[in-house]
């Protein structure tokens, strides 16, 4: 395969630009805009600007209450999830101190889980959630019984 450099390229030739010959004023993007959304033309500057409405949420095929109670209670069993890593790393707490704060986060995400499955619920993303959420508390549970957190001394 032969490759050969940029002077081998054909070489376009620049058109001539034209330019509008209308006032200053007129070609602003906001009358650029108001044009296309078919509003009168301003000239000069805009002085004021009405105020935009408050967004929308994106509705989900859950509906919006189903989906935002679902949220609510992660985002708790995430903050216990959360307590409960900050307490194993605190060499000031014993694991007798840390062992409510792990039944707390397997608790709620069992009970989570549990309320999930019941309501028949088929968002994808929300179901991998609950799942991994409901597998680490498992899991953290499964190690702290087992021995895992123990000083080796």
């Amino acid at each position: 395969m032969k490759i050969t450099g940029p002077e081998g390229l054909q070489q376009t030739q620049p058109e001539k630009v034209h330019l509008r010959k209308d006032p200053v004023g007129s070609t602003g993007f906001g009358n650029v805009l108001r044009e296309a959304l078919g509003q009168p033309k301003v000239n000069g500057d805009i002085h004021g600007t009405s105020r935009l409405s408050e967004p929308r949420s994106v509705q989900s095929p859950g509906g919006p209450a189903l989906q935002s109670g679902f949220i609510d209670k992660t985002s708790r069993v995430i903050n216990l999830m959360d307590t409960y890593a900050k307490s194993l790393s605190n060499p000031k707490k014993t694991l007798k101190d840390i062992e409510p704060e792990l039944l707390a986060f397997i608790e709620e995400a069992q009970s989570l889980h549990e309320e999930y499955v019941t309501s028949g619920n088929t968002n994808t993303e929300l179901k991998t959630i609950m799942v991994d959420l409901l597998r680490a508390a498992r899991l953290e549970g499964a190690r702290f019984q087992r021995g895992d957190y123990l000083d080796p001394e």
